[in-house]
């Protein structure tokens, strides 16, 4: 008797794509085609990212936008590309870094790892 082959890399890649694809209701992608493909290569942080809106939304208001941007450093010929979650902001950057600081320390300085580095979140005035 042959055993079929499992289908679970097809299966994963659909739940991957949905899974990236609800995240366009959580924030907004600077360039889709960029952030897509950046998110299929590091799958681990889409979760992340899921739970990192919550903790946004908790200390900005649940109101406040969110943007997806892939982002190169010129300086850095060898640089990976990390992915930059911007928090956008009308409050004054005092008020904003507190805001941000409260985030770090109330979650992202422990989750931050889970990141593996690629992954920055900021504040982005608006």
């Amino acid at each position: 008797m042959i055993a079929a082959e499992p289908i679970v890399s097809d299966q994963r890649g659909i739940a991957l794509d949905e899974r990236i694809a609800s995240l366009a209701d959580l924030y907004r992608f600077n360039d889709r085609a960029a952030v897509t493909g950046f998110l299929q290569r590091h799958d681990f942080l889409v979760d992340l990212l899921i739970e990192a809106r919550e903790h946004i939304s908790t200390h900005f208001g649940p109101d406040t936008p969110a943007a997806l941007e892939v982002v190169c450093d010129p300086e850095d010929e060898h640089g990976e590309p990390e992915l930059f979650a911007r928090i956008e902001t009308t409050l004054s950057a005092e008020e904003a870094l507190l805001h941000l600081d409260r985030l770090d320390e109330g979650w992202w300085l422990d989750a931050v790892q889970r990141g593996r580095f690629i992954l920055q979140i900021d504040v982005w005035f608006v």
